[in-house]
């Protein structure tokens, strides 16, 4: 796949079928082994379409949703709005990152949140917080090597288990474009595509 075809653009309900879709596909891929069998089966394309619909209609001052297309086929998106538990001016939160298994490590994720937090920055997001589970590995990658503060979590799950998730915060959401400026200058080659162009 060539990437420089590769389109980013506002997402919106009519994409929210190919959302879910991709959204399953890489919660299966990436949680095998550490969610509960019985919840990633349970996963349903259909309900999980209905809730992103309903999250891209929610009224919200720093509701901002991307998606990653190539030809007609999403590739992975992004949805944030304000923060579920903060209080404070200007706190946002990214709620769902996720891109197709088929296409991750070419920078889809990173172009995706980083165009999501260019548009809160733009709309006057302060502070910036991501939530996963602990064993998505790709999250931490991406997000420390952006300068996050990585706070550890517990999350109930299904089937009566508490599992370990993540944190990753940005109290000043300046920092994270300091940072990705400081790689770009650096010639850090996973930062490089258009993506960058922001």
């Amino acid at each position: 796949m060539n990437m420089r075809a590769v389109s980013y653009g506002p997402a919106t309900a009519a994409d929210a079928a190919q959302m879910a879709a991709v959204q399953i596909a890489a919660w299966r891929d990436c949680y095998a082994g550490f969610l509960p069998a019985e919840m990633l089966l349970a996963l349903d394309d259909r309900r999980l379409t209905a809730a992103l619909q309903g999250a891209l209609a929610k009224p919200d001052a720093f509701a901002v949703s991307f998606a990653a297309r190539y030809d007609d086929r999403i590739l992975g998106f992004c949805h944030a709005g304000s923060a579920m538990f903060s209080e404070a001016d200007g706190s946002t939160e990214i709620f769902h990152l996720a891109v197709d298994p088929d296409v991750q490590d070419q920078g889809i994720g990173t172009a995706l949140f980083v165009r999501t937090a260019d548009r809160l920055r733009d709309l006057g997001g302060r502070a910036l917080v991501v939530k996963t589970w602990a064993r998505n590995k790709i999250a931490l990658s991406m997000f420390s090597k952006l300068g996050a503060e990585l706070r550890d979590h517990e999350t109930a799950a299904p089937a009566g288990r508490v599992l370990p998730s993540q944190q990753y915060v940005w109290p000043d959401i300046e920092l994270l474009f300091d940072r990705l400026e400081a790689l770009v200058g650096d010639g850090d080659r996973t930062l490089q595509g258009p993506f960058n162009r922001i």
